[in-house]
């Protein structure tokens, strides 16, 4: 899906920046988690009965934890 910037009258492509580590995706999604999808971050990384998920989060309007996107860099 192509994005795009709006400079006066006139749209622009935005141009990919592919992220480095998977991490620095993680980061980025986690720190505008609450901007992005209206949850709340509980727990990043979080380890149960040999299970990871990368983002735990928790959602007060329906009053559950979610366990959020297994991040992949291709």
């Amino acid at each position: 899906m192509q994005l795009f910037t709006q400079a006066k009258n006139t749209l622009s492509t935005l141009k990919e920046k592919p992220f480095k580590l998977k991490k620095d995706m993680q980061l980025l999604f986690e720190s505008s988690l609450k901007t992005i999808t209206g949850l709340q971050l509980i727990k990043s990384e979080f380890i149960i009965k040999g299970q990871r998920f990368d983002t735990v989060a928790y959602d007060p309007d329906s009053k559950a934890f979610i366990s959020l996107i297994a991040f992949i860099n291709n």
